[in-house]
């Protein structure tokens, strides 16, 4: 599963900007509300990254389960299929 996916199962609509790190999406920010400023890099090993430019947030995939889902480590690791 990567990050990409994750934000769109979860309503946020991935917007394609560039081929940086084999493809970088835009979407909403799901902490700070931001609009435009958010990137994900979903082909960034292990299911991908994020950053937002504006509130200044960054992860991977199970930062992003544990933090925006709210859900533990072990379950995330086991969702996203990452074993570390």
């Amino acid at each position: 599963m990567d990050i990409k996916s994750l934000l769109e199962e979860d309503g946020f609509i991935c917007k394609y900007q560039s081929n940086t790190y084999d493809g970088t999406y835009s979407s909403p920010c799901p902490s700070c509300g931001g609009t435009d400023r958010f990137r994900c890099f979903p082909n960034n090993g292990n299911g991908g990254n994020y950053l937002c430019q504006k509130c200044k947030k960054t992860g991977n995939v199970l930062r992003y389960l544990t933090e925006y889902r709210g859900i533990d480590y072990s379950a995330a690791s086991a969702l996203s299929g990452i074993i570390i």
